[in-house]
């Protein structure tokens, strides 16, 4: 630092900057990968560009910091069960997916649809589920589908838990150990998933008013399929029925 440089004071992180926060790494144990090829970024990234540092394989002893999960293979010839690694969200995808859908406060259903298929495509970590509700929600609206997703944390007897103990330790607050290549750290990811699914759906829901289904007419020049779209809409929004 040079003597009399001025220091700025850190800025607030970017909620579209897939670097903030990181996840931990998890390092791969326990084999070896020498001739592997470099791996590239995945479908819902742009450039295809390599994976890691530029013009090397993936080292089995480094470490990943980027998420969200993606399985790789084991090297051929060699036996053992294929492992999670990072490839990151780009900040187009996140800008994009904030962009091309409604609020949730408008059309939930858009938004559950999006997360639906992004929690099956790209096995978000729990780090890369903050950065989704902070990107595509408000304060208010993550607020509410917290509360409602830890309502559904069950217990052991399959109960809905009261104790708040067990709902940290389902749904944690903070970042919690939970390694993506062990069968326990997987199950508990997934399971963290299913309820934040279940929280959006809960939140979603308003007060059962059948008479805003019946206002849901089909427009003159509207095809049949999207008046049916709009019509499961209302369904779900204002009635505990689900359509489908």
């Amino acid at each position: 630092m040079q003597i009399g440089a001025k220091v700025l004071p850190p800025s607030d992180p970017d909620p579209l900057d897939p670097a903030e926060p990181r996840p931990p790494p998890y390092p791969v144990q326990g084999s070896s990968h020498p001739s592997a090829p470099p791996l590239t970024s995945p479908p819902h990234t742009r450039t295809g560009t390599p994976y890691g540092s530029s013009g090397s394989g993936f080292s089995p002893d480094s470490t990943v910091s980027a998420f969200p999960l993606r399985q790789v293979p084991t090297t051929p010839g060699e036996s053992g069960r294929p492992f999670m690694v990072y490839v990151p969200f780009s900040t187009s995808d996140l800008y994009n997916w904030k962009q091309q859908n409604p609020s949730f406060s408008d059309k939930p259903q858009s938004l559950i649809s999006l997360l639906e298929t992004v929690f099956y495509t790209h096995q978000p970590t729990w780090d890369d589920c903050q950065q989704l509700l902070r990107v595509l929600f408000t304060t208010e609206e993550r607020d509410k589908i917290i509360l409602e997703a830890r309502k559904r944390v069950m217990d052991p007897d399959g109960r809905p838990s009261t104790d708040p103990g067990r709902r940290n330790h389902v749904f944690p607050e903070s970042r919690p150990d939970w390694d993506p290549n062990s069968d326990r750290g997987r199950e508990a990811l997934d399971r963290y998933r299913q309820l934040l699914l279940g929280g959006l759906r809960a939140a979603a829901r308003k007060p059962t008013n059948m008479s805003k289904v019946s206002e849901i007419k089909q427009g003159k020049s509207e095809s049949p399929a999207a008046y049916l779209e709009r019509l499961y809409e209302a369904y779900r929004t204002y009635t505990p029925i689900d359509p489908e």
